[in-house]
């Protein structure tokens, strides 16, 4: 696959712009912005509750905000986006929980999508990049919890996507699964595509982001890149403790 030239990164794909969302008497995000840039792997921290989550499913449109807008590919959004529509644009969110069919073997699930969105030439290299040749005979209902995340997760990166939102990949699995994931997103991003993941797994996490957002009071602060803030002092205050 190719590999995006340096001077194409950073071309904002996917734009948060002062989004603000309350639950009942409960103002979860205040003014949140967020820009998610080609070729850059985006780590949104923050505490329990913070937001993340209904961040990134305002942006994947899978919630209204009450004010601000999405941009995604250079259209603005004033209301919530219809999630097929960033689909078909290249949007993707993976939830914690993916959408594999429990009762049909994976590798047919896998080629069907390649060759529904067109990308029958991503499936050899979607199958490497999250080592899944062991599973394409079984149905997800017997893999572990590891196997399931990755294969969540290539059956939206066999669509080749122009963005990609992770919440919470990590969670659950092994440190064998993380590295290929985490392996994946940097070639997924060296491919070009916008990522955003969020998780509470820090030591893993902070070195695999290009730059870091911290979620707070409703509101976004951008602590440069993952090495940087791991050390940077309010970031190990507000989350390491």
């Amino acid at each position: 696959m190719m590999m995006l030239p340096e001077n194409q990164r950073d071309t904002p794909v996917l734009c948060a712009d002062s989004i603000g969302k309350r639950f009942g008497d409960v103002r979860v995000l205040v003014a949140a912005t967020l820009h998610v840039p080609a070729g850059r792997i985006i780590g949104l921290f923050g505490r329990n509750g913070s937001g993340k989550s209904t961040l990134m499913k305002i942006m994947a449109g899978q919630l209204r905000a009450d004010h601000g807008y999405i941009q995604f590919n250079g259209h603005v959004y004033h209301t919530r986006p219809a999630p097929h529509l960033l689909g078909r644009a290249g949007l993707y969110y993976a939830p914690t929980e993916g959408a594999l069919s429990r009762w049909f073997r994976f590798g047919e699930q896998l080629a069907a999508v390649c060759k529904h969105t067109g990308n029958d030439d991503r499936l050899k290299h979607t199958i490497e990049l999250f080592r899944l040749d062991g599973v394409l005979e079984r149905t997800p209902q017997s893999f572990s919890g590891g196997e399931s995340r990755r294969a969540a997760l290539a059956l939206a990166c066999a669509r080749n996507p122009r963005c990609l939102l992770s919440d919470e990949p990590l969670y659950g699995i092994d440190p064998n699964d993380r590295e290929i994931l985490l392996s994946a997103f940097r070639t997924l991003a060296d491919e070009g595509c916008a990522v955003l993941v969020t998780g509470h797994e820090t030591p893993e996490l902070l070195p695999a982001c290009d730059r870091v957002a911290w979620l707070s009071g409703g509101s976004i602060s951008m602590l440069g890149d993952g090495r940087t803030a791991r050390l940077h002092h309010s970031f190990r205050r507000d989350y390491l403790g």
